[in-house]
């Protein structure tokens, strides 16, 4: 019998070797999935539940559902996707009153525990229904007439959209000025940066920073409130703060300087107090430009760019929800624009792997059972649409308000972790960024990410608006990227940069 030596020894032993080791790994993935990869500890102290207290008053027309950690269950289909135990969320037509959508949700027994009247939004509360049941309702009511949308109420363990920084502090703190051609004096133009109101949702801001001027100061404790959100990001909602618009006194002065800030939680929290943090922004603050520098967790944005339908239509269901509310808050005469960070999961290959062979709500054992596949269904960037229900808007008149930011560093190259895709709006600076820390003893910090982007931009639209107060929020995105004189690009996208100058001078 001929021996078998050389390379056809090699072949025929480190072939099925590797087969069997993939074999292995898609079968203990399986198994053994990190469900909870980069998410939040869901642990939390009722008194993080204590913000929804905000919008209790029920004999108002402005109040939502008040919950607790133990209302939060998971469904299903994915232990990863979290809800309001028996709640639903109902969007309605301008045609339809209270009492129309009583009677459409007399059948199964529901009652109304959330109504915000200024969006025809209503929350309403299903006894003793599992998830599919929800699901279920939700198709039904959308087959009448006067109800546009039906969601069940998810809940998002949202972490902030930041990265850490690498970059020594060697480099001058302000690179960023000259990168996007800031005046260098704010006087020169007609404007009182004071009057304008800006919202940020994020981690929430250090009411007691005398650089920073909050105007809906709460007497809870923001860093114990922070730290037991998560405990990783308690200084985002500062930094970002700081970067957008802390007062000119600052060592680190910010875009927008003394602009007013409106301070909303939106770590750990449902889609409706989403919903309803956004809509007192703009309707009992007016304010013109609200900063959301969170984003999905990896799993959801990775999972929807690898082309899991259940992420896709899960982000979808709740992007209607909210270009409903905002379709309904321009046609009543609102004029605002909303920047969000496009996220910054494209740098990460273990995420990248893990959750986009796992797709979101699909973990079935034959699905996954791909030769190789855990390997090949790595992604070359992580797309921007899923970074937040906001992104994925197609309603082109909500769409004209809302601005999708990307980082780039002091080279002026797109950040190896910026979430990229046609939806990305315009790029700014996001690495290494010098600003506010709610440490009272380290009093500023360095961060990165396309959270710290955002506000450059976020601050620059506070600029047009404080500028001109007449401009309109579509308006205002459009003068932000046509006043763009540079572009960056990488191997796949062309982005342009902000120039603040250049904007300013378009609405001076």
């Amino acid at each position: 019998m001929k021996k078998i030596t050389g390379k056809k020894f090699l072949l025929i032993m480190i072939i099925p070797s590797l087969i069997l080791i993939d074999i292995l790994i898609c079968v203990g993935l399986y198994f053994f999935e990190p469900i909870y990869f980069n998410s939040p500890d869901l642990t939390l102290s009722d008194y993080s539940f204590d913000l929804y207290k905000k919008y209790n008053d029920t004999s108002s027309d402005f109040y939502i559902k008040q919950i607790s950690a133990d209302d939060i269950v998971s469904a299903s289909i994915d232990p990863r996707l979290k809800y309001v135990d028996d709640t639903i969320i109902i969007t309605y037509s301008n045609n339809a009153t209270i009492d129309d959508i009583y009677k459409i949700l007399s059948p199964y027994n529901a009652s109304i525990c959330g109504y915000i009247k200024d969006i025809n939004l209503i929350q309403a509360e299903f006894k003793n229904h599992d998830y599919p049941d929800l699901v279920n309702i939700c198709s039904e009511l959308e087959e009448y007439d006067l109800i546009y949308n039906a969601i069940v109420d998810y809940f998002e363990e949202t972490p902030s959209s930041e990265t850490t920084t690498t970059q020594t502090e060697e480099l001058h703190n302000n690179y960023y000025y000259s990168l996007i051609n800031y005046p260098s004096d704010l006087t020169d133009y007609d404007n009182d940066t004071s009057s304008v109101n800006v919202g940020i949702f994020d981690v929430l801001v250090d009411s007691e920073n005398n650089y920073l001027n909050i105007v809906n100061k709460n007497t809870y404790d923001v860093n114990s409130l922070n730290n037991t959100l998560i405990s990783a990001f308690n200084n985002h909602g500062t930094h970002v703060a700081g970067i957008l618009c802390a007062s000119s006194e600052s060592d680190a002065p910010a875009i927008c300087p003394d602009a007013q800030i409106i301070s909303d939680n939106a770590m750990n929290n449902s889609i409706s107090y989403w919903v309803a943090a956004i809509t007192d922004m703009i309707v009992n603050y007016d304010a013109k430009v609200i900063n959301m520098s969170i984003g999905y967790n990896s799993f959801l944005t990775l999972s929807a760019t690898a082309g899991c339908n259940n992420t896709i239509e899960y982000i979808n269901s709740e992007s209607d929800i909210f270009a409903d509310v905002l379709s309904k808050l321009i046609d009543d005469g609102h004029e605002f624009v909303i920047c969000t960070a496009a996220g910054n999961d494209s740098g990460s290959s273990v995420n990248k792997i893990f959750n986009g062979y796992f797709g979101y709500g699909e973990k079935k054992l034959l699905d996954k059972f791909d030769i190789f596949n855990i390997f090949t269904k790595k992604i070359k960037y992580c797309d921007s649409k899923y970074s937040l229900p906001l992104s994925a808007i197609t309603d082109d008149k909500v769409r004209s308000r809302i601005i999708v930011v990307g980082s780039c560093d002091w080279y002026k190259s797109i950040s190896d972790y910026s979430s990229l895709s046609d939806r990305v709006d315009i790029i700014a600076p996001g690495e290494h960024i010098y600003s506010l820390n709610f440490d009272s003893e380290n009093a500023y910090d360095y961060m990165s990410g396309t959270s710290m982007a955002t506000p450059f931009v976020s601050g620059t639209a506070a600029l047009l608006f404080a500028e001109n107060p007449d401009i309109t929020g579509n308006a205002v995105k459009h003068v932000l990227i046509s006043s763009a004189d540079e572009e960056i690009s990488n191997d796949s996208f062309t982005y342009p940069l902000l120039n603040v100058t250049q904007a300013l001078e378009m609405v001076k």
